[in-house]
């Protein structure tokens, strides 16, 4: 290995500490998972995920600028972010 190979391994290690892994399918639990590596999660929604409850009994709602600016400076693919904003419109809680 040459000092170049070594210098693109390592800012793509560097690069990867901002991935966010999205799943293919969402319940509520894993949508609380995703939204907690974004940003702070209210404990309403976490209390209501944890009992099975729909989302949208927690009382909360996210704007859709909050999700982007919590987006903005991680790595998540474009797919991932229509599939994340879609789960959480469906929980009602965007």
């Amino acid at each position: 290995m040459n000092v170049h190979t070594i210098e693109k391994l390592d800012a793509a290690v560097a690069s990867s500490k901002g991935l966010v892994h999205v799943p293919t399918h969402f319940n509520a639990n894993k949508l609380v998972e995703v939204l907690q590596q974004l940003m702070p999660v209210p404990a309403s929604i976490k209390a209501a995920a944890s009992k099975e409850q729909p989302l949208r009994a927690s009382g909360h709602k996210f704007t859709v600028k909050e999700i982007d600016d919590a987006m903005a400076g991680r790595v998540i693919g474009i797919s991932d972010r229509f599939r994340l904003k879609a789960a959480m419109t469906q929980n009602g809680i965007l």
